[in-house]
């Protein structure tokens, strides 16, 4: 008789991202990703051989050290942080199940990470008006919050917001970020704060959660998560498109949608760590990644411009239309004063989530003033 074959792993359908778990005789997996997360000893960002640099690059240039870690700033500081972070990761993900219940019938659920200090507070808060006032959604059910002073806290929560506890960075990490914006780009504990909110992000992913990481400077003009859905369809990353062909580009790390796939668990769990070797840049430490030969395999999709859009200079010459665009993303500087211009400014005292504090915060520092740079 004919002796039966086992049928190679994922026969059927070799894309199918749970291919993952079936191992071929020689060991590795099928899909040709890492089995385990990369770290700044096995990733080599620093190593010319390895990865390209593009241009401009501030993140991934450390002369007779490809791990990065001898120049990196900021390496200790962030390691605390991450350690601190994971300390508090039972309760977190009790928290978490209960804020954002998985719906009857349903095997996940979307929730939105970020972070913020309550200098962008009028920011973050523009953008919940902004969803009120669009009727996209009420944000305090899909928002995870993770704010890194008290002040923050306190204000959030009393919105009604799902604020992460501070008691995981008041818990000896001996580390204080500033609580203040004065409107530059990349500046002052911008690096810190983005951080956080990758390591919020990949607790979530691995929590199973669709996850959509992004800044706080947004504005959602209708709800983005049903065009998302139908993108990610047997794809990992969808992210925001940076028009830049520096390591910038070519996908904008303020806005990103991760499919809780197995590669994407792995693809987040190396970022985290490899979040010790940021200086300042998280757009120039995301691309790097995610051009990582290991990462090849990555399946991801730029989101198009006009629906997704990055507001930087002229809105009408690159699209922008507040009938068809889902989602504003005001990058770079003045903020505020150009989404006045377009009428999309929506934090006032009619909004349910008004902060006069945080408004206050914001004149201080002069937020508001159109036609200069947002500094003090």
């Amino acid at each position: 008789g004919t002796k039966l074959m086992k049928p190679f792993p994922c026969e059927g359908d070799p894309l199918d991202d749970r291919c993952r778990n079936e191992r071929i005789p020689q060991g590795g997996y099928v899909s040709g990703f890492p089995e385990v997360a990369l770290t700044p000893e096995t990733a080599l960002l620093c190593d010319e051989n390895i990865n390209i640099r593009l241009g401009k690059n501030t993140e991934t240039v450390c002369p007779n050290d490809p791990t990065c870690k001898k120049c990196a700033r900021n390496y200790n500081e962030t390691k605390r942080l991450l350690e601190h972070f994971h300390q508090g990761d039972n309760e977190r993900r009790d928290r978490l199940q209960k804020w954002f219940p998985i719906p009857k019938g349903k095997e996940s659920r979307d929730i939105i990470v970020c972070s913020v200090n309550f200098g962008q507070l009028y920011l973050f808060l523009n953008w919940a008006c902004s969803c009120w006032k669009n009727q996209v959604f009420d944000v305090r059910l899909y928002t995870w919050i993770i704010p890194t002073d008290t002040k923050t806290y306190n204000a959030l929560v009393a919105l009604g917001f799902n604020a992460e506890p501070l008691d995981w960075m008041s818990n000896g990490t001996k580390i204080r970020l500033s609580s203040k914006y004065t409107g530059s780009a990349n500046s002052g504990p911008h690096a810190q704060i983005n951080s956080i909110a990758a390591f919020a992000s990949n607790f979530a992913v691995q929590m199973g959660f669709y996850t959509l990481l992004m800044d706080v400077d947004m504005v959602f003009l209708h709800n983005p998560f049903p065009w998302l859905h139908r993108s990610a369809e047997r794809r990992d990353v969808l992210g925001m498109y940076s028009p830049r062909s520096d390591n910038y580009g070519f996908m904008n790390s303020g806005f990103l949608f991760f499919v809780p796939t197995e590669k994407t668990k792995i693809l987040l769990e190396s970022y985290e760590n490899l979040c010790l070797i940021k200086s300042i840049s998280d757009q120039q430490l995301w691309n790097v990644v995610i051009r990582h030969y290991s990462f090849r395999q990555l399946t991801q999709r730029i989101l198009p411009r006009q629906l997704f859009f990055s507001l930087w200079r002229s809105a009408e010459k690159y699209g922008y239309n507040p009938n068809v665009t889902k989602v504003l993303h005001t990058v770079s500087v003045r903020k505020a004063s150009r989404l006045v211009a377009i009428n999309q400014w929506h934090f006032n005292d009619k909004c349910p989530f008004w902060d006069k504090s945080a408004n206050d915060e914001a004149i201080r520092y002069n937020l508001f003033i159109v036609g200069t740079k947002e500094r003090p």
